[in-house]
C-alpha cells in the first residue's frame, strides 16, 4: 500500500450516523450562554471501504453501542 494516494472517493455518499446524550450546565450573560457539556455516545455505526484494511467488503459496517466518552465547551447565542 506503500505510495498510494487514492484515499479520495469520486461519489458521495452515507458515511455513517450516531446517536449521543448530551448533558451541561450553561451560565448566562445576556444574550450568550456557554459552558461544559458531557458527551455520552449511545450508538455509532460507520460504513467501512478499501481504504480501511480491515474492510473486506465495502457494503460491510462497523457499529458499537455505548462506547466512549467526550467532552466539549457549549456557546450560544439567544436571538
Amino acid at each position: 500500500m506503500a505510495g498510494r494516494n487514492d484515499w479520495k472517493q469520486k461519489d458521495n455518499r452515507h458515511f455513517g450516523y450516531s446517536g449521543n446524550l448530551q448533558i451541561g450546565l450553561n451560565k448566562s450573560i445576556g444574550q450568550y450562554s456557554f459552558g461544559p457539556h458531557l458527551l455520552l455516545p449511545v450508538y455509532d455505526n460507520w460504513r467501512k471501504d478499501d481504504v480501511f484494511s480491515e474492510a473486506a467488503n465495502e457494503n460491510e459496517t462497523r457499529h458499537k453501542w455505548f462506547r466512549g466518552l467526550g467532552w466539549g465547551i457549549s456557546i450560544n447565542r439567544t436571538l
